[in-house]
């Protein structure tokens, strides 16, 4: 903003929750998706948020939505919220974990809370303990996105869509397979 403030030509890009490559799933492991989902598959459980959507967007989604909108001079200095063409819930990513074999059980977000200040120091949510205590019933609410300027940039070449549960399976798989968190169980042996 100081920038452009200054005559700076600027725009400003506001991607939504990066989630991991569409195809490979690979991605930032300490970033809170990774963190989030093996947190709550170290805890054996995630808070129940419902049908909160969470925006999440493939990196290399992102990364081309990006380039694509600041190659285009008639853009520049506009800003661009980055939005996924169709959110997943909350409860819907934990139930895409599930079915990939981990028992993650929800419980209620002050219940759950409880559990993961209980929970063994190797936990990674512990570090983010302070961050989930402060969150309150407000900012666990949606809120619109206006996405028009990102919406018309991209209209000549739409970044194509992937279906926000393969996103999370990818991630999933990814996360199994370089040991980031633990092989799923075989479907007979899961206890539920």
């Amino acid at each position: 903003m100081a920038a452009r403030e200054r005559g700076i030509p600027a725009s400003i890009y506001r991607p939504p929750q990066i989630a991991g490559h569409s195809v490979t799933g690979e991605c930032k492991l300490d970033d809170l998706l990774p963190l989030m989902i093996r947190g709550c598959i170290q805890l054996g459980s995630a808070p129940s948020l419902g049908s909160l959507p969470l925006e999440l967007m493939p990196v290399d989604f992102v990364s081309r939505s990006i380039v694509q909108l600041s190659r285009n001079p008639q853009l520049l200095g506009k800003p661009f919220n980055l939005v996924s063409q169709e959110p997943i819930t909350w409860d819907q990513m934990f139930e895409v974990i599930r079915s990939s074999g981990y028992a993650i059980q929800q419980a209620p977000y002050r219940e759950w809370l409880d559990m993961l200040r209980a929970a063994p120091l190797e936990n990674s949510l512990l570090q983010m303990l302070p961050f989930f205590e402060r969150l309150d019933d407000n900012l666990l609410k949606s809120v619109p996105i206006d996405s028009e300027n990102t919406r018309q940039g991209l209209n000549s070449n739409p970044i194509p869509y992937v279906e926000p549960a393969l996103v999370i399976q990818r991630c999933v798989d990814y996360f199994s397979r370089i040991e980031f968190i633990p092989r799923p169980l075989p479907r007979r042996a899961q206890v539920v």
